[in-house]
């Protein structure tokens, strides 16, 4: 007798679309497909060092599978799309938005889905969620993300702006946080400290970051007023600045995430001390032992530098300029002498370079002012340690950059040996960051790397270097 053909794989044909008629079939299908897509994909986000942790178990995200999964069941008009649409836009609009190391225009294919945002696609999304749910306030916080990246800010803050407020806490907060972050971009001092202030009385997350922010905003201010001669004003704005700074670390530590403190209010503590010290030796007020621009810094952490345009940068260079600061020049000039608070202003400075096009002006201030010291330098209880790696990444990100613009002199087998150059730099830089060391904030640029990761392994498989 013939032998019987060896059985069908169970997960064969599984990313072929299914026609269902039967209302419960198509509820089953869609939260299947919803349910695992989000597994999926957040295994897939997890950073480095907790990925190579979960693998030992078998727990293994696929992020290409999850992104496809959340699309088959975003295209159901019931509650598991809505879910789904909506993981899928946080994830395009939100994570995917605060990651610098993404497909360009000229290379993106369908493959590339699952690694940067598709702009038309996500507009189809959210206007059919928008009919699905119009009374919903939810979708116009995703549709100001949209605009937010695609460099629109004024659009998006009159979006965030004109809306009613809605009644459900969790969206008016996160209404007021896109707004307080799109703020900070544009620098918007007063707008962000109002916004920042006015998520304290909605929403209990981190009122330590809420109380640093309006403080950086102040502080803004106040070097507003000092460098416009205004006196009065300068006072005022200190006397707040101070004030909100100095509240951030009384009311930190009261929300915790797996029984440890947040990492963004270690982050603010630790800088809190920093600031504390640096008066205190240096004989200044508070607000004028601060050195280069905080809320820059912290428009760096949300990667708000990838939003700007050129009138943005423009601002921001000058923001970040020492000429801000407000103690006297010999008093600067010691603050400049700190390794780690110089380096600082060149993560935020070289970040401000290569978004205006200066890949080898950003290349240089890296190299002079973070990677020339070794690593003990970053290193003790007031120390800035994220600089070091995050100096490493941004090396990563310009050559990405040029890896996506070759010189337009070369052509045929030049370019792609260019680019292939470009590409092996970029994953090597990106390799050290992968394996350094813990420090502060450390699972935020672990996102952006990972999320590099997935976008240069699609790259050497569309252009077969795998």
């Amino acid at each position: 007798s013939r032998p019987a053909p060896p059985p069908k794989p169970q997960s064969a044909g599984v990313d072929e679309p299914l026609r269902l008629d039967d209302p419960v079939d198509v509820f089953v299908h869609s939260g299947a497909n919803m349910c695992f897509g989000i597994i999926l994909l957040i295994l897939s986000l997890i950073p480095p060092a907790f990925s190579r942790i979960l693998s030992v178990v078998g727990f293994r995200g696929d992020r290409a599978r999850g992104v496809r999964m959340l699309w088959r069941s975003a295209a159901y008009n019931n509650i598991n799309g809505a879910l789904a649409g909506m993981v899928l836009l946080g994830y395009y609009n939100g994570l995917l938005g605060a990651v610098d190391i993404v497909p360009a225009a000229g290379d993106y294919d369908a493959a590339a889905e699952s690694v940067g945002p598709p702009p038309d696609k996500c507009r189809r999304l959210l206007a059919d969620l928008r009919a699905r749910y119009p009374e919903s306030r939810l979708w116009r916080v995703e549709e100001s993300r949209l605009l937010a990246n695609d460099g629109r800010l004024d659009e998006a803050m009159a979006m965030l702006t004109t809306a009613c407020e809605s009644k459900m806490k969790q969206v008016a907060a996160l209404s007021y946080f896109e707004l307080a972050v799109d703020a900070m971009i544009v620098q918007d001092w007063v707008l962000l400290r109002d916004t920042f202030l006015r998520c304290l009385e909605v929403n209990d997350w981190s009122p330590a970051m809420y109380y640093y922010m309006a403080g950086c905003a102040s502080l803004e201010l106040y070097r507003d007023a000092v460098h416009g001669g205004d006196d009065d004003e300068a006072r005022r704005q200190k006397t707040r600045a101070e004030e909100h700074l100095r509240k951030a670390p009384q009311v930190a530590g009261k929300k915790r995430l797996m029984a440890r403190q947040l990492p963004i209010e270690t982050f603010l503590q630790r800088k809190l001390q920093k600031w504390e010290a640096r008066a205190k030796e240096l004989g200044v007020d508070l607000a004028d032992a601060v050195g280069s621009s905080p809320a820059l810094e912290m428009c760096y952490m949300w990667n708000g530098q990838k939003r700007m345009r050129a009138r943005e940068l423009e601002r921001g260079v000058a923001n970040l300029g020492w000429a801000r600061c407000t103690a006297d020049e010999e008093t600067v000039d010691r603050i400049k002498s700190e390794e780690d608070e110089m380096a600082v202003w060149a993560v935020g400075s070289a970040a401000l370079l290569r978004g205006q096009g200066k890949l080898e002006e950003a290349r240089a201030v890296l190299k002079e002012k973070v990677l020339a010291h070794d690593r003990s330098v970053f290193k003790g209880p007031n120390k800035d340690d994220y600089v070091l790696p995050t100096a490493t990444y941004e090396l990563a990100v310009i050559a990405w950059t040029e890896c996506c613009s070759p010189p337009a002199g070369k052509a045929g087998d030049e370019v792609a040996a260019y680019r292939r150059e470009k590409l092996d730099e970029c994953q090597a830089q990106l390799d050290k960051v992968r394996a350094w060391e813990a420090y502060t904030l450390d699972a935020r640029m672990g996102m952006r790397v990972q999320s590099a990761l997935e976008t240069l392994g699609w790259f050497r498989g569309k252009m077969g270097w795998a």
